[in-house]
């Protein structure tokens, strides 16, 4: 037994709660993304008895600090939690709860066991985003520049500046552009393919892809809630594309 505690590694992360699954009579398997470590599983025995003081703490979207203790063959167990933010008022609104779901659903999907530069401080712009937004136009234009700028992240990044058929420069005010899902570009009006596009809904698009959008440090543009419903559902086709599947989450549009 005392061999056994020689091979036992121990870390402590932050870190997002993206999905558990019930093990056994009291257990349950934690999926988490963390800076540090990316997308990883580990177990929490006991957490669903009633007397379990860490059951509370460990609720999907949950911010937390987790200690987890990984054996020499890479199974982790969570031995310690300490709740940084239940993102309460997400979890009291339906229509928050709901983008936020679709969200985690997105990254667990699209991330494999490891780490992904930039995804964790993503996901922590974007919970905050949909947290401060006073209504459902910000909400959604949160979680659609949490689209975009995941799929970049994973190297499948827009490409809004040239013809995604002729390479020919594709200019504001975008006449007769149109948006290619299967490839995430822009179509000139002289080719073949594509969506029709408005000015409106790619210049959404743009601003979007540019950087990580952040409510607390952006004025936000007077984008409508239409042009953005618009845009929302060009990307979500993209991913659709990428995947192969749609997301159970998104059915409840």
């Amino acid at each position: 037994m005392q061999g056994l505690f020689l091979f036992m590694k121990r870390f402590t992360t932050e870190a997002f709660i993206l999905k558990h699954t019930n093990y056994q009579d009291a257990d349950r398997i934690y999926t988490f993304v963390s800076d540090d470590l990316g997308k990883f599983t580990a177990l929490a025995k006991g957490v669903r008895k009633i007397s379990s003081r860490r059951g509370g703490l460990l609720d999907s979207a949950n911010k937390i600090k987790v200690s987890v203790s990984e054996g020499s063959t890479g199974f982790k167990t969570v031995s310690e939690v300490v709740l940084l933010d239940s993102y309460a008022n997400i979890k009291n609104d339906f229509e928050k709860s709901r983008l936020v779901f679709y969200v985690l659903e997105l990254l667990n999907r699209f991330l494999e066991e490891g780490s992904v530069a930039g995804v964790f401080n993503l996901v922590d712009v974007t919970l905050k985003n949909i947290s401060s937004a006073n209504d459902d136009r910000k909400s959604f234009l949160a979680v659609l520049a949490f689209e975009i700028r995941f799929m970049h992240l994973l190297g499948y990044t827009l490409n809004l500046t040239t013809c995604g058929s002729c390479d020919a420069p594709i200019l504001s005010p975008f006449l007769g552009a149109k948006f290619d899902v299967s490839s995430g570009s822009l179509i000139c009006s002289n080719c073949f393919g594509g969506f029709r596009a408005t000015s409106d809904v790619i210049n959404i698009m743009i601003y979007l892809n540019a950087k990580i959008f952040n409510l607390d440090n952006a004025e936000v543009p007077d984008f409508s809630l239409t042009n953005i419903s618009s845009a929302s559902d060009l990307v979500r086709s993209y991913i659709k594309e990428i995947s192969g599947y749609s997301l159970s989450t998104d059915k409840l549009r």
